[in-house]
Order: C-alpha cells, then structure tokens, then sequence
C-alpha cells in the first residue's frame, strides 16, 4: 500500500517490476479514479479540491525525496502527482469557465466561451479557433458543460439548432432559459445534480427528446405540458420532491422506463397502465405514497404484466390474474 496523508492506493508493489508499468498504470488510474470521486464529494467547492490537491503534490515532493532509491514508488508517486497536476488544472478550467460567462458579452463571444473552453464532439475535436454564430449553430451537435459550477445557462445556447446532445450534470443551475426549449433536434438531455425547482411549460416543443434525466433536483411539480414529449423513452425524476404528477404523463405512449423513486408522491393514478411499452417502473422510497395507500393495485393487460419490471426498493410486489399489488412491508 502506498499511504499519502490519510488516503492510501491499497494496491501490492512488492511484486510490481517497473518494466511492467502498463499493467501498473492500469491499476493506478483505476485507484485515481475512485479516488477523485471521493474528493468530488467531500469538496463541493473547486477552490477547496485544488487547495487539497495542491497540499497532496506537497507531500508527494517529501515522499519522493524520502524513497529515492526505490524505482517502483518514485514511478508512483510520479504518476500521481503528474495526475494530480491534471486535475487541478481541469479544476481551475472549470472554474474560469463559471466566471467567464458574462451576459453582457456579444452572442458569439458568449457562444465561442462556451464550445472553445470545453470542446464538443462533432466534425471538430476541440475548436480553437473562433467561429461565427452561423458557423457554431452548424457545426455544434453535442455539448458537454457538465461539471462546470455553472449558476446559470446563457440563452445563447438557444441558437445551436443542430443540438442532439446536452449534458449539464452537476452544476448549479436553478432555471433554464426558455431558449432551451428552441433546440428542435434535441435528443438526449441531462440536467441530473443540480438545483431545478421547477420546468417552463415550454418543455412540451422538444418533441424530439427520447431521454431526459432529472435525477437529484429540488422538483417539486411538472409542467402538463411534459405529456407532449410523444418520443420520449427513458424519464429519471428520482431524488426530487414531487408529490403528485400531471396527469398528462400517462400520454407518453413511448415510454420504456420511469424513475420515480425517492420522492414525495402521494398518489399515482391508475392511468399509469396507459403506458402500453413501459419496462421499468422505480417506486421505492416514497413513504407517503404506501403510508397512504396500503395496499396499491394496478389492473394490466396480460401483455403489461407479464414484461413489467419494477424496482422494489422497500415494496413488495405481488403478480397474478393480471393484477399488480404493491404492499407496504
């Protein structure tokens, strides 16, 4: 094991040669990976991971001078510290681009900010180059700005008409501009980790979306318009603070799986059996929902029931004669 202040890689060197780094470098990014995942959560401020980072390339510099002598630790230690510096970097990039955004900027410095600073996938790699608005909302058909502290989503973002893809997770978003809601190509949307409340009613004009992922907000209702949605597959609404839903949901007529679970729900309308091609229905951890409704029965086709799945979490599930009976333990 080689320990760095409290956190140790708990992995065997002694039998390590150092001509086989690759294998070696296999376990470490494996180890690294849990490891800034673990930093991730304990440090929600960016200022805080790069202080501690930092702090651990110090100690690693002591560790280095300590065990000179010993090839396999200094290639360690040098790994780690190299990716250490890497990350810190990514750190100090993601917090640039949260101050950088600035509404007063034109709309193509604002765009340019956007897709330069973090590339995107699309005939380009990464653009270094400034584009032109016309250029950007041609070429740009995946956008990732997750992880990156984001308080708000420019309404520029409304201009990249070609967008299929756009992940957002984690970050601190409470809104989204209605502009969003432009983005007539979108596909799949991921706005999981941050602080949503609530959704504009302009929801319903992305007909194209097969998934959206909603998971870990502060949602306490939905739009009735997230029943006009006709493509949509895959809903994740877990971790929120719904207590009821519109009734305009069992109108998704393509949904294969819906996550519910780890809410407030206190109802959930029969009409749920509407959903002809659901698979996967998530229920648990709505305490209110079995508080209220001991025992919840749900009357299927024999076609529904027999490809039903549902995560039980802290429910008992009950199949026969084309009934669904959901106890409460």
């Amino acid at each position: 094991m080689v320990f760095i202040g409290s956190y140790f890689f708990s992995f065997s060197v002694a039998n390590t040669q150092i001509e086989n780094n690759n294998l070696l470098v296999k376990k470490l990014d494996v180890r690294l990976h849990q490891f800034y995942s673990k930093i991730e959560k304990k440090y929600l401020s960016l200022d805080e991971r790069i202080k501690f980072l930092t702090s651990l390339n110090k100690k690693i510099d002591n560790l280095l001078i300590k065990y000179y002598n010993s090839k396999i630790l200094v290639f360690i230690l040098n790994y780690i510290k190299q990716k250490n510096y890497s990350q810190i970097i990514k750190y100090k990039q993601q917090k640039n681009m949260g101050d950088c955004l600035n509404m007063t900027d034109t709309d193509e410095n604002i765009l340019n900010k956007l897709i330069i600073w973090h590339g995107y996938d699309s005939k380009f790699n990464i653009i270094r180059k400034k584009l032109s608005k016309q250029e950007l909302c041609l070429n740009v058909v995946k956008l990732d700005l997750s992880k990156l502290w984001l308080k708000f989503l420019p309404k520029q973002i409304g201009y990249l008409r070609n967008l299929k893809t756009l992940n957002l997770y984690s970050n601190n978003l409470t809104e989204l501009p209605k502009e969003i809601w432009n983005l007539n190509n979108l596909k799949y949307l991921y706005l999981n980790s941050n602080n949503l409340t609530s959704l504009p009613e302009t929801i319903g004009k992305l007909h194209n979306l097969v998934e959206i992922n909603l998971t870990d907000n502060n949602l306490v209702s939905l739009p009735e318009s997230i029943g006009d949605l006709d493509n949509l597959e895959f809903l994740e609404l877990g971790y929120n603070k719904l207590t009821l839903l519109p009734s305009t949901i069992w109108n998704l007529k393509n949904l294969k799986e819906l996550y519910l679970n780890d809410n407030n729900l206190i109802k959930l309308p029969n009409s749920i059996t509407h959903l002809n091609k659901l698979q996967y229905l998530s229920l648990s951890w709505n305490e209110k929902l079995w508080k209220l409704n001991r025992n919840f029965t749900l009357h299927l086709s024999e076609k529904i029931c027999e490809k039903w799945v549902l995560y039980s979490g802290d429910l008992c599930i009950e199949k026969g004669n084309n009934t669904l009976i959901l106890k409460n333990y």
